[in-house]
């Protein structure tokens, strides 16, 4: 359905803008004059593509007669008041419909371009799209028809459409209303109310006749004429209004003239002053310039003097140095410092080895702490007791060497080997257990996967038969089938069932029975041709045993009769083949309720699969009763085992996986205590060693060098410093005043090459504007 949603109104009649929102069933109510047939003639211009004077108005009972242009120019019936008579304005009349269906909008409306001139251009277009928000106004003034088109062009490119022709818009109208006849506008002009019929010429001359073409009287000029006369009255009331105005221009152009001659006067004063004031700033600054000048010659003298000062100073000072050179107490200072720096540097250089040397081995002890107090953490089993033994013995030899200083290297050697065997086994055990947690959980990941594989095919209700079971009967019932001939080859387990009541002896059945339950049950008239295929294909199997019953043979030899009490009447199944079979392996076996009645029986079990045969009693496999094969209950059974199994699986995978991968991560870590890292810490051992001795060296020196006679040499010594103080303090001096100078130089500089001679030219410039403005 096509619904119309809106419709907005620009510039028609009284409304200058309106945006009129519609539901589903909308009345337009008011008393007379209110607007109600200006909505509905705006809306038929844009529903029945028609500009046509006689639809208007027919919704009401008024006397007047309304044109398109008095809607336009909005001076209906005289009223003047807002009249746009005279000026340039576009209307608008849009509708607004929305496709429920599609759930799109569509816009139909007419644009029309008033020029003041009493001329009008009208087009019809549409557009894909809702009503913009900007409503076509742009800077507060309704697009013109060549705006519109840009507007439709980029907005909507090939989806807008502005029509050249009435016909071409009625059409395309048509088509976005989905309908195929033209009737429809006919029935649109009906729809519209009207009063009765009381004057049929009237009648006729309002809804059938187009007044503006026919030869009666021409209402419109008449109240054009009306209009004309108002409009000139109005104009003749204007005009004295404006000769009011321009006697009071004429007074306020008397008082602008006398305050633009005291403007001038004022302007030429403050243009003097500024001239004035701009001459005097260059006096200053010249003279700025000149005592800049003069202060720059004082500092250079400043300057030279000072050098001249630190040369001999300098001279004086190198006089000092040779007589103190020369004599044989500073050559035994020098030669005892000398000793000492580079005992010290030998001391310095030993130390940095041991400290190097030492950060390893406080790195390693840290690390076999560290991996101890982990170890220490897995659980009490005995595939860990091996590795926490080796941890603790590692954490027990690299206990004291964690914190120790270089004292460390005074130690004993058995020490450090002791610890390099203990971080040897720790490596070793370590690597040995994490193996061992890796091919188990290689193995449960394997059984996992199995386990969940079998449970998929559970779940699909395929029984996890051995391998190959499958195959082999495919491949014989293919084979075995001949033209009017169908082979049907039957797993035995596939067509039995636990007789109704006795699931408590399913293990008993499933157990008895083990690999039995797998063989194939053969026709008897195609067992010979059956046994001779599955001769051939035997060896493609040849780690099963699967078995092809032969009925035949067991109906001639044997007694199929069971026992009232046998097992086999615990097995329920309607093929007789199987019915047979089962009756020959279980029909025998008679089901006791406890253990002591087994010996009652040649053959005899229990629900709980003891089994009393050949005169010994055994225990069936607690896997074979378990393993559900038979029944169509039995896919339910081996599904919650197998489930129970692999949450098991499950758990004992994700207890040793974080053991496995903690262990995997150290197994790689390289254990620092190797042959070559013992070999440099027997050299640490020496180097240390070597320290103390330098101690004990580096203090004869400083008693040597205590016992010499430095008084006369302390004497020259402070003079020579008294000289270098003052040589710094006179070199701080020249260095300020040579900065100063140079800035000194800049100022001057700039004054001469750049703020005077700008200065200048502006005093050159205003003396010539004051000379033009004011002579």
């Amino acid at each position: 359905m096509k619904k119309l949603t809106r419709i907005l109104l620009i510039n028609w009649l009284y409304y200058g803008k309106q945006l009129i929102e519609l539901g589903e069933i909308n009345f337009l109510t008011g008393k007379t004059g209110a607007g109600k047939s200006t909505v509905i003639d705006a809306l038929q211009i844009v529903l029945l593509g028609e500009t046509n004077a006689r639809n208007f108005n027919k919704a009401a009972n008024e006397s007047s007669q309304r044109t398109l242009d008095g809607y336009l120019r909005a001076d209906i019936d005289g009223n003047a008041e807002n009249s746009r008579r005279g000026k340039d304005f576009s209307s608008y009349i849009v509708c607004e419909f929305l496709d429920d269906l599609q759930g799109t909008f569509f816009s139909l409306g007419s644009i029309f371009d008033c020029r003041s001139d009493g001329s009008m251009q009208q087009r019809y277009f549409s557009y894909s799209g809702p009503i913009p928000e900007n409503c076509f106004i742009v800077e507060r003034r309704p697009m013109e028809i060549a705006a519109l088109r840009k507007y439709l062009n980029a907005e909507y490119k090939t989806l807008s459409r502005i029509y050249d022709s009435n016909k071409e818009y009625r059409a395309d109208v048509l088509a976005k209303w989905n309908v195929h006849t033209e009737q429809v506008f006919h029935m649109l002009k009906r729809a519209v109310s009207f009063r009765p019929i009381v004057d049929i010429r009237q009648f006729i001359t309002e809804n059938i006749c187009d007044t503006a073409e026919g030869t009666g009287i021409n209402i419109e000029a008449m109240q054009q004429n009306i209009r004309e006369y108002k409009r000139h009255e109005e104009i003749a009331q204007r005009q004295e209004e404006q000769a009011s105005k321009l006697r009071e221009i004429a007074a306020d152009y008397t008082e602008l003239q006398r305050c633009t001659d005291n403007y001038r006067q004022h302007e030429f004063l403050a243009a003097w002053a500024g001239k004035e004031e701009l001459a005097e700033t260059i006096r200053q600054l010249t003279l700025e310039r000149d005592a800049n000048r003069d202060k720059m010659e004082l500092l250079k003298q400043e300057l030279s003097d000072a050098e001249k000062e630190i040369q001999e100073k300098e001279l004086h000072k190198e006089t000092i140095a040779a007589e103190c050179a020369g004599s044989e107490v500073q050559q035994t200072e020098n030669r005892l410092k000398g000793e000492k720096q580079n005992l010290i540097s030998e001391q310095a250089r030993l130390a940095g080895g041991l400290k190097v040397t030492l950060a390893h081995i406080r790195r390693e002890a840290e690390f076999v702490r560290s991996l101890q107090e982990k170890i220490d953490d897995l659980p009490q089993e005995n595939r860990f007791t091996k590795t926490k033994t080796a941890a603790e013995a590692a954490s027990g030899a690299f206990r004291t060497m964690e914190n120790s200083g270089t004292e460390l290297f005074s130690a004993a050697e058995g020490t450090f080997r002791a610890a390099a065997d203990a971080s040897q086994e720790l490596s070793q055990a370590v690597g040995e257990t994490s193996f061992a947690l890796g091919m188990q959980a290689q193995e449960l990941r394997k059984q996992q996967s199995e386990m969940e594989a079998t449970l998929s095919r559970l779940r699909r209700d395929i029984k996890d038969y051995p391998d190959g079971l499958l195959d082999l009967k495919q491949r014989l019932t293919e084979e075995l089938k001949k033209p009017g001939r169908e082979a049907e080859i039957e797993i035995l387990a596939d067509v039995l069932e636990i007789a109704d009541g006795e699931d408590a002896w399913r293990g008993a059945v499933e157990g008895y029975l083990n690999t039995q339950k797998f063989y194939l049950l053969v026709e008897p008239a195609i067992y010979e041709e059956a046994l001779e295929l599955f001769n051939r294909l035997k060896g493609e199997y040849p780690r099963q045993s699967f078995g092809l019953v032969d009925l035949k043979k067991l109906r001639e030899k044997e007694k199929l009769q069971r026992l009232d009490n046998s097992l086999a009447n615990k097995v329920a199944t309607d093929n007789p083949l199987a019915r047979d079979y089962i009756n020959y392996l279980l029909g025998h076996v008679v089901c006791c309720a406890h253990v002591g009645q087994l010996r009652e029986h040649r053959t005899a079990i229990t629900q709980e699969g003891m089994l009393f045969q050949g005169y010994v009693a055994r225990p069936l496999r607690r896997q074979q009763m378990e393993d559900a094969f038979i029944g169509r209950k039995a896919v339910q059974i081996r599904i919650r085992r197998l489930e129970a199994e692999l949450q098991m699986v499950r758990k004992e995978l994700q207890e040793i996986l974080p053991v496995y991968q903690f262990l995997d991560g150290t197994k790689d870590h390289e254990y620092i205590f190797n042959a070559v890292f013992l070999e440099q810490i027997s050299q640490c051992r020496k180097d240390y060693l070597r320290g103390l001795e330098i101690n004990t060296e580096l203090d004869r020196l400083d008693e040597e060098l205590a016992g010499l006679d430095l008084f006369w040499l302390d004497a020259r010594r402070a003079e020579m410093k008294e000289l270098q103080a003052e040589i710094d303090e006179l070199r701080t001096q020249t260095k300020k005043t040579g900065q100063e100078i140079g800035a000194l130089q800049e100022k001057v500089r700039a004054l001469e090459f750049e703020i005077l001679p700008a200065k200048e030219k502006g005093l050159k410039e205003k003396e010539d504007s004051l000379q033009e403005r004011f002579t």
